[in-house]
């Protein structure tokens, strides 16, 4: 299925992080116009040669070729060219690697605009730090997505996404104006829009990195330590069910303590919700212990725990799980060492 491209202006576009989140939403770019290089690693031969092959109930059936394929971003770098927007989509794993190194090679102009679409919260911090003279973006989107072969996307269902500029007395404030960063965001969501993302611009995004951490921390964490259950399992028994609101409690008041006071009413609304998900729905943090990948725990689990411990609150759920998916992952890298 061919699309008519946009009309907006052709923006360059980097994609750091070709996975599954990456080929859908840079795929959405392409079609508005953006000039996408995606950054490919494990999936490198795949893409250049074939590109992606998406289904989508959304967006629909495609053969998806990003506009150049790299294996690095140092090859993707061209000095008399700066990228508009560098867009990182990879896993959040500070253990395994540093972000901000992976980038730096393509941040060589202040007005190239780095985007972070990642799970979990406080993961803008190392990135405004060492990029202060760029405008750091940040989005949230729930979507059920995944790479079930290599460079074979499945994406079903509805999605929904946020963004606003990241927040932070150290990010660019003497270059870049309140009304400058607020101006890329809702740029970054124009392209987005044209692309058919269901995108709102908020006013902070942390908020929505809370809400659903909510789901993420709690039916991620818990279908991993239960030995690899799906939700639909893990709603079987009540006393699963039970743990997982305490779980979600836990979330609530940690985010309560950062600023952010959400709804009780999230947890009863997420067991609904999930229970709605036809065959039940592995989160991707099993599918990667599954497959002996690292998981995203500091992101989604330890950042949490910390702020509990630097605001006095106790979350024995989330820290119990916590120490439980260390050890796993732990176990699972050694494996993988053999």
């Amino acid at each position: 299925m061919e699309e008519t491209k946009s009309s907006l202006p052709s923006t360059k576009v980097l994609l750091v992080g070709a996975g599954a989140i990456g080929a859908i939403y840079s795929w959405r770019l392409q079609v508005a116009n953006c000039h996408i290089t995606a950054v490919c690693r494990s999936n490198y031969e795949r893409v250049r040669t074939q590109g992606f092959e998406i289904y989508s109930t959304k967006f629909g059936d495609l053969n998806y070729r990003p506009d150049i394929v790299t294996r690095t971003v140092t090859e993707a770098v061209t000095e008399s060219s700066p990228f508009d927007f560098v867009i990182v989509c990879t896993k959040v794993l500070p253990n395994i690697f540093d972000v901000t190194e992976l980038i730096r090679p393509a941040i060589i102009s202040s007005k190239t605009t780095i985007v972070l679409i990642q799970n979990g919260v406080g993961i803008e911090i190392p990135v405004a730090t060492q990029f202060p003279q760029n405008i750091l973006l940040s989005i949230v989107t729930w979507i059920g997505v995944g790479q079930l072969d290599i460079g074979v996307i499945h994406q079903r269902g509805p999605e929904f996404t946020k963004i606003s500029y990241f927040h932070d007395k150290n990010q660019g404030e003497a270059q870049w104006s309140k009304e400058e960063k607020e101006e890329m965001a809702n740029t970054l969501a124009s392209f987005f829009k044209a692309g058919g993302v269901q995108i709102d611009v908020v006013d902070d995004i942390q908020a929505a990195r809370w809400e659903k951490l909510v789901w993420n921390a709690s039916w991620s964490a818990i279908s991993v330590t239960s030995g690899g259950n799906d939700t639909h399992t893990l709603l079987k028994d009540s006393l699963t069910v039970e743990l997982i609101k305490l779980t979600m409690g836990d979330v609530l008041k940690v985010a309560k303590a950062d600023g952010y006071e959400l709804p009780d009413s999230l947890i009863d609304r997420y067991v609904e919700l999930t229970r709605k998900l036809e065959g039940g729905h592995k989160p991707s943090m099993l599918l990667d212990c599954e497959r002996g990948n690292p998981m995203e725990i500091e992101a989604i689990l330890g950042n949490p725990v910390q702020i509990a411990k630097e605001k006095g609150i106790e979350v024995p759920y989330l820290q119990t799980l916590y120490t439980l998916l260390k050890l796993i992952d732990e176990k699972n890298m050694r494996n993988k060492i053999k």
